[in-house]
C-alpha cells in the first residue's frame, strides 16, 4: 500500500493568496499590479501563477482563467 493519493482524489484547497491572484488575473491585472495590490513580490505572484496553472492543468493564463471560472473559484 502506498501513501500516494488516488488519481481521482480532489486537488488540495487553494490558499487565499491563490484565489486573490486568480481574481486579479481575471480582472486583467498584470503581475506587477497584482504584486502591489497583494503586498507580495512579483516573483511570488509569478510562482503562484505557475503553480495554479499546474494545479488546474492549464496551458496558459487564458486557460487558467477559464478553468478557474468553470470550477467556481472566481
Amino acid at each position: 500500500m502506498t501513501d500516494r493519493p488516488a488519481a481521482d482524489s480532489p486537488r488540495p484547497p487553494l490558499s487565499r493568496l491563490d484565489i486573490d491572484v486568480l481574481r486579479l488575473l481575471a480582472e486583467g491585472a498584470l503581475i506587477r499590479q497584482i504584486s502591489g495590490q497583494l503586498g507580495v513580490s512579483p516573483r511570488t505572484v509569478h510562482k503562484r501563477v505557475q503553480l495554479l496553472m499546474s494545479a488546474l492543468d492549464a496551458a496558459d493564463r487564458e486557460e487558467l482563467h477559464l478553468r478557474a471560472k468553470q470550477q467556481g473559484l472566481i
